[in-house]
């Protein structure tokens, strides 16, 4: 078998850059940390449920080398029970004008028992 030829492996000639100004069509260009959950309320569900999913998988690696039992608590809440996504949707039904990343947090440490800064 032969070398691969330079075309294959750089792809089709032509620019391949990003559109910088595309924009999402719901949420604009806000920034994930200045998203209200009217934003994420806003979305089809399946993309909020995307979005969800996704912070709910950063928060638990992030906590995971401070706090192993939270972290651990936090992946059964949104993974192995599936409680976290409705319990999150809910709460941000309830109070749309707070950071979605903020109520995340919340409904993890009232779902584990715990409270921030708490050791």
């Amino acid at each position: 078998m032969g070398l691969l030829s330079p075309a294959f492996l750089w792809g089709v000639p032509g620019d391949v850059l990003a559109d910088d100004s595309a924009r999402h069509p719901v949420i604009g260009d806000k920034p994930a940390r200045e998203l209200l959950n009217a934003d994420l309320l806003a979305l089809p569900k399946t993309e909020r449920q995307a979005w969800i999913h996704g912070a709910a998988a950063q928060m638990v690696q992030v906590l995971a080398p401070r706090d192993p039992a939270l972290a651990r608590c936090a992946s059964d809440f949104f993974v192995t029970f599936q409680t976290g996504q409705e319990e999150t949707a809910k709460v941000m039904v309830v109070y749309p004008d707070k950071q979605a990343t903020v109520t995340l947090m919340a409904v993890t440490a009232t779902a584990c028992e715990v409270m921030p800064g708490q050791d």
